[in-house]
C-alpha cells in the first residue's frame, strides 16, 4: 500500500511544473497577420474612387464627362501642334484663329499700346523714355516705318487704341519754313489732318531742337507690298518714286517729304 500512498504528490508536483510553463495563448504567424495599411502599386498614389487599384493621374471616361475630350484650338492649352492658344478664337491678339504666334506691330524691347496686326497699324511705346522722337521708327517692328496720314486714316477705322494724354507721332515731314515735323494723333480714331505739329529732325531738313519728346508714343504702320513699284498705287500711298533713297521727295515708305496740314 505504501508505494500507491507516494504516488499521489508526485503526479501533482509534475502537473504543477507544466500548468508554469504552458503559455494562456499561441502567438500568431507571420503569415496570418493582415498589415492594416493597403498596398500602393509601383507609380500609383493609392486608390480610385470605386476602390479598385490605379495609377498616378488615371482617370476613367466616366469620372470626367464619360468622354475624353480632343484636343482643339482655343481650349486654353497649348496641344501639339499649336505654338499657343490663349482660349479663343480671335486674331490679331498676339494668337491667331489658327494658334499660331502672331508677329507684333511693335519692336521687341518696346511696350505695345495697341495694335491691329491684320490690318498693319499700331502705337508702340519706349518704356525708359530714352528714344529720341527722330529715332522712333526703331520702336516699330522689324521692316515697318512710321506712318504716314494717308496710312492713319486708311487703317484706323474700327481699331480702339487708348492715347491718353500722350500723342503718337508718325512720318516726319519738312516744314514750309524750315526743320520738320511728325505727323500727329493725339486721338487714335480721329482722321485729323495732315499736320508736321511735334519738331523733328531729319537729314535732308535738319533742326537744333536735339532729342526731345522722348515720351510720346509712335505710330506704325506694316510695309506696303506695292512700295517701291514706281507706280503709286493702293490706297495706302501718297507717292512711290522706285528708289531706295529715304531723304528725297518721297520715302521708302511712300510718304511725301512734305506734309499739308498745320504746322507743315
Amino acid at each position: 500500500m505504501k508505494p500507491q500512498i507516494l504516488a499521489v504528490p508526485i503526479v501533482l508536483l509534475v502537473s504543477g511544473c507544466f500548468q508554469d510553463i504552458i503559455p494562456e495563448s499561441e502567438p500568431e504567424s507571420a503569415d496570418s497577420v493582415v498589415s492594416e495599411t493597403p498596398v500602393v502599386p509601383a507609380g500609383g498614389t493609392g486608390f480610385t474612387q470605386d476602390g479598385s487599384s490605379g495609377s498616378s493621374g488615371e482617370r476613367s471616361s466616366d469620372e470626367t464627362s464619360g468622354s475624353t475630350l480632343e484636343p482643339q484650338c482655343g481650349d486654353g492649352a497649348v496641344d501639339p501642334g499649336e505654338s499657343c492658344d490663349d482660349g479663343n478664337d480671335r486674331s490679331g491678339d498676339g494668337c491667331g484663329a489658327d494658334c499660331s504666334v502672331e508677329p507684333h506691330a511693335c519692336a521687341p524691347q518696346s511696350t505695345t499700346l495697341g495694335e491691329d496686326f491684320e490690318r498693319g497699324i499700331g502705337v508702340c511705346k519706349d518704356a525708359s523714355g530714352t528714344t529720341c522722337e527722330q529715332d522712333f521708327a526703331s520702336l516699330c517692328a522689324p521692316e515697318w516705318h512710321l506712318c504716314s496720314w494717308t496710312e492713319h486714316v486708311q487703317l484706323n477705322d474700327g481699331v480702339f487704341i487708348e492715347l491718353g494724354e500722350v500723342p503718337a507721332v508718325g512720318a516726319i515731314r519738312c516744314r514750309a519754313l524750315g526743320g520738320s515735323g511728325h505727323y500727329t494723333s493725339h486721338d487714335f480714331s480721329v482722321d485729323g489732318p495732315d499736320s508736321c505739329e511735334i519738331g523733328s529732325s531729319r537729314v535732308d531738313c535738319p533742326t537744333n531742337l536735339g532729342c526731345n519728346e522722348t515720351v510720346l508714343a509712335a505710330l506704325c504702320c506694316a510695309p506696303i507690298p506695292s512700295c517701291g513699284n514706281g507706280v503709286a498705287d493702293g490706297d495706302l500711298e501718297e507717292c512711290d518714286d522706285g528708289n531706295d533713297n529715304d531723304f528725297d521727295d518721297c520715302s521708302n515708305s511712300c510718304a511725301n517729304r512734305h506734309g499739308s496740314g498745320p504746322f507743315c
